[in-house]
């Protein structure tokens, strides 16, 4: 019996195992990881290499070393239990196999952003006779865009006025409303959600720098990074007929991310720390392997087919290894040319997340 199918056992009989890590968390409480998948011995090398691939977070050796360590304990073998100590092997146990990143689509470039493919471009750079201004420059000239309010928003914080304002509104609507004739569920969803969500959805503190707002008296809690979040927990636990796969979803939230880059490239209204964004989810079965595959790929169509209406000039960018977040299976970029900042900037990205028994796929625009 494989160390998953053994884990499996161990949960399904948990009421008459509390001899056995007797203070586990109820399993709900955290993400239910692939253990069929981690603690195959077959598939060590594999895993390793994806681990080099990826950005080398993650150990899947002091992961064997750390469950042989559990192993006796789980099968009820060790009579004498110290139940603190095995208590602190499972967390670590458990804390180092939540580090290794999800596999890898086989056609993912493998390396640093510089080794991103590029898989569409629409339209050109455009020629312009004289001097660029960026897009910020302009909209505070006209009185439509107010930045300088750090003093009462924090840094990176702005208000948009007038047409300035109408034009977001209006962006979102177009959105949502093509996608709703296309058959998505519209959700709405909270700004406020468990810490322990975000971790589920591959959030994870690496650094000393914060990627996520946490509330100052409820620790547990958190400001939602992403729509993405939300859906997820709606999302958790339930089960669906073959025959409804796959489900679209998509709500429109603002995200909130602490870690807003600096430097010329990044100033103004480019990568802030709240903004409006909206947000297309994805669930698929697994029963072909080919499911979510086709779903990301009408993801990526849709938002193609949206910013060719705006005319504008962008490229669709297939991310590289060290470019996908843990949980990321695939990941694909567009990046819209920026004359003010003689730039690409990203504009949206697409995730495809594997998960256990099913797949999902998630994509943000605007």
């Amino acid at each position: 019996m494989n160390g998953g199918a053994v884990l499996k056992l161990f949960f399904s009989r948990r009421a008459l195992s509390t001899r056995c890590l007797p203070r586990i968390p109820a399993v709900s409480v955290r993400p239910e990881l692939d253990f069929d998948y981690l603690l195959d011995k077959n598939r060590l090398a594999e895993i390793r290499v994806n681990i080099e691939r990826r950005k080398q977070v993650g150990d899947i050796d002091e992961v064997h070393r750390l469950w042989d360590t559990l192993y006796p304990f789980v099968l009820g073998r060790q009579d004498h239990v110290d139940e603190m100590q095995l208590q602190d092997i499972w967390n670590a146990f458990y804390a180092e196999a939540l580090k290794i990143p999800n596999r890898s689509h086989p056609d993912v470039p493998v390396g640093p952003k510089c080794n991103a493919k590029t898989v569409f471009v629409h339209g050109e750079k455009r020629m312009m006779n004289f001097k660029v201004r960026k897009a910020e420059e302009l909209a505070i000239k006209f009185r439509l865009l107010r930045s300088d309010v750090a003093q009462c928003c924090s840094d990176k914080a702005y208000f948009l006025l007038s047409q300035l304002a109408i034009i977001e509104r209006t962006l979102v609507r177009i959105v949502v409303n093509r996608l709703l004739k296309k058959g998505f569920q519209l959700i709405t969803v909270p700004d406020i959600i468990g810490s322990e969500i975000a971790m589920k959805c591959g959030l994870m503190n690496r650094s000393e720098k914060n990627i996520a707002y946490t509330l100052k008296k409820y620790p547990d809690y958190c400001l939602s990074g992403t729509a993405e979040m939300g859906i997820s927990s709606f999302l958790q636990g339930q089960m669906f007929r073959l025959e409804e796969l796959p489900r679209r979803y998509v709500a429109q939230s603002r995200c909130f991310r602490p870690e807003a880059a600096s430097g010329n490239l990044t100033s103004g209204l480019y990568r802030v720390h709240e903004f409006t964004k909206v947000e297309m989810f994805g669930v698929t079965a697994d029963e072909t392997g080919n499911e979510s595959d086709i779903m990301l790929e009408e993801l990526v169509e849709f938002q193609k087919d949206f910013f060719t209406s705006l005319n504008l000039h962008f490229r669709v960018m297939d991310m590289p290894s060290q470019e996908l977040g843990a949980p990321a299976y695939r990941k694909f970029d567009i990046e819209a040319w920026m004359p003010g900042r003689k730039s690409y900037g990203e504009v949206r990205g697409t995730n495809m997340n594997a998960f256990r028994c099913f797949s999902c796929v998630n994509a943000s625009s605007m």
